[in-house]
């Protein structure tokens, strides 16, 4: 991450060249060509430099941008805004947009806004449905995206915040930990998901924010999916922990896996509920 200075910002997209010469895209970057891809006659090409150029006011108007993150690699462009923050659970979240488009047909366009912590170093990227874009280059797509993007103000993360605000002071069991991630049929697990939920527990150990008695630690320690020591763990670091895991990974996977993880609010409960059933036996 780097300061933001907006001069500093377009003056490196400046240095990118997207052109289109017949059926191939040609993107150069620094005047040397980096990539080129063969498209059919319904690809349009998205312009990033110029898009970005025509609306980094509109976001400067409403938010403070602090940093940003720019990465130019082949044909693929990743653009992350850093932005004014908020506090959750004593957690500092800065509110981040994400730009993600492909010269080289290999990713979608895609525009995104999240949550991002420093501190922790994860993204937590969920639904704002009127500033959610993942579209292929089909013809028209550039005049998709400007009708998508005609306002940009600070409540387009209150969804988010409230989400994740909705997990403090509640605890979720193990069991229902796999089942979010791994999903419901026992009998037809993908390797991936079993993967997934192995990498977690190892999250989980790794975090430092979990006091796990030595039945629990073992719990974690095995290496499978099979669950002997079922357990509560609070949900609020049970979120952080998963999605930890995806902090390398592009907006579209960050959305995708901070969707399915925040599924655990159909199996939590509050820490207070645990304690009066505890006393009662």
């Amino acid at each position: 991450m780097l300061d933001y200075n907006k001069s500093e910002l377009l003056e490196k997209l400046g240095k990118l060249e997207i052109e289109r010469v017949n059926n191939t895209v040609i993107t150069k970057f620094r005047g040397k060509v980096i990539k080129t891809a063969e498209v059919s006659d319904i690809y349009e090409v998205f312009d990033i430099v110029s898009y970005i150029k025509d609306k980094i006011d509109l976001i400067e108007n409403n938010f403070k941008i602090d940093r940003y993150y720019l990465r130019i690699k082949g044909g693929v462009q990743d653009l992350k805004l850093i932005s004014d923050s908020v506090d959750i659970n004593g957690i500092n979240f800065s509110k981040a947009f994400y730009i993600t488009n492909s010269t080289d047909k290999s990713r979608r366009l895609s525009f995104r806004i999240g949550l991002f912590s420093d501190r922790k170093n994860i993204h937590y990227v969920n639904s704002y449905k009127e500033l959610d874009f993942n579209k292929k280059h089909y013809n028209g797509i550039n005049k998709k995206v400007n009708e998508t993007f005609q306002n940009i103000d600070r409540e387009i993360f209150d969804e988010q915040i409230k989400s994740l605000k909705s997990l403090v002071g509640h605890q979720i069991k193990l069991s229902n930990i796999r089942k979010v991630i791994m999903g419901d049929d026992v009998d037809n697990f993908k390797t991936s998901d079993k993967n997934r939920f192995l990498v977690f527990k190892n999250s989980v150990l790794n975090y430092g924010m979990f006091k796990l008695d030595s039945d629990e630690k073992f719990e974690m320690y095995r290496r499978t999916c099979e669950i002997r020591h079922d357990f509560q763990l609070d949900a609020f670091n049970v979120l952080l922990s998963y999605l930890r895991i995806f902090n390398q990974k592009d907006s579209v996977i960050l959305k995708r896996e901070s969707k399915r993880i925040l599924e655990l609010t159909k199996f939590t409960i509050r820490k207070r509920l645990i304690s009066e059933i505890l006393s009662s036996k």
